[in-house]
């Protein structure tokens, strides 16, 4: 094995422990704070970060359309993460990770209607066993989670998805011109402000600012957003980006695992069953697609 090669592993490794763990450390930090305003501080935090990062490497700030990307931080940004804490806070782990990892599906259906691809069978193949899959987990599923949960996390994917097919327009629309990590930093500053706005008015339980809600803000802010997106970054230039979207299903993965040794969510036999349809449907999927699309410019969990 080369050093290149094993030098993507070793990041992979680390970008995966980055965000699947993140799961679990969110689940932990929303036992002291309502899921909106946790939410609202990761993404500031974020955004913060990497206004740094696009400071001290003096890139230019200047974004082409910036309605189309307020557009794309409020699916991103202020509705995904609004919503994925929402169904974390009501939801096990594992399964709010793996639904929410069912991004491929929407992308594909929300191609089609508004960027006229067309899929192919085994596409959709592949949608239909991750919809068994779903459908198995909402109906037959342990009573850990909700249905309200399980609609969160789904939302949450469908609105990120959204933000990825408004993000392939706007890079097609100027190829070669856009900035995606300058992109990346505004949708998150705009996604995140309203976000904060939201948290303001929204009834929630009282922040309490306990050890394990500090130490979960900082991993949010630290590893889970400037140190993975590092990672991402240094990988795409590294990867093939359907290789890339293929080998990040290892993040959930790693979710489920560490969410059952630390805080004790065993999946379910049917829950089990959804996922493992769900990721084998996603991972058929990816491996359909033959021709290379922008990386979605998003914040992993």
């Amino acid at each position: 094995m080369s050093r290149s090669h094993a030098g993507s592993i070793l990041l992979l490794l680390g970008l995966a422990l980055c965000w699947g763990y993140n799961w679990v450390v969110m689940k932990i930090g929303l036992q002291d704070s309502g899921p909106v305003a946790f939410a609202a501080m990761r993404m500031m935090g974020g955004a913060a970060i990497l206004t740094v990062v696009l400071l001290v490497m003096r890139r230019s700030f200047k974004i082409l359309e910036p309605r189309t990307v307020l557009v794309i931080g409020l699916l991103q940004t202020t509705a995904a993460q609004g919503l994925i804490a929402m169904a974390l806070s009501s939801g096990q782990v594992g399964k709010s990770a793996v639904l929410n990892y069912t991004l491929p599906i929407w992308v594909m259906l929300l191609g089609l209607i508004f960027l006229k691809e067309r899929p192919r069978l085994a596409q959709w193949i592949a949608t239909f066993v991750a919809l068994a899959g779903v459908l198995i987990m909402t109906f037959l599923g342990g009573h850990t989670s909700s249905p309200q949960s399980i609609a969160y996390a789904l939302c949450a994917s469908i609105s990120w998805s959204g933000g990825v097919v408004i993000t392939q327009s706007l890079l097609r629309r100027h190829p070669g011109k856009i900035d995606v990590l300058v992109l990346t930093t505004w949708q998150m500053i705009a996604g995140s402000l309203v976000l904060g706005l939201v948290a303001l008015f929204m009834p929630e339980a009282p922040l309490h600012w306990t050890p394990h809600l500090v130490l979960a803000v900082l991993y949010n802010v630290g590893p889970a957003t400037a140190v993975a997106f590092l990672l991402w970054f240094t990988l795409q230039q590294r990867l093939d980006a359907n290789l890339l979207s293929l080998i990040v299903l290892i993040v959930p993965l790693v979710g489920i695992g560490l969410g059952w040794l630390q805080l004790g969510e065993r999946p379910s036999e049917p829950d089990a069953i959804g996922m493992l349809l769900i990721m084998g449907a996603i991972a058929g999927m990816v491996l359909s697609q033959r021709r290379r699309v922008p990386a979605p410019v998003v914040v992993e969990n």
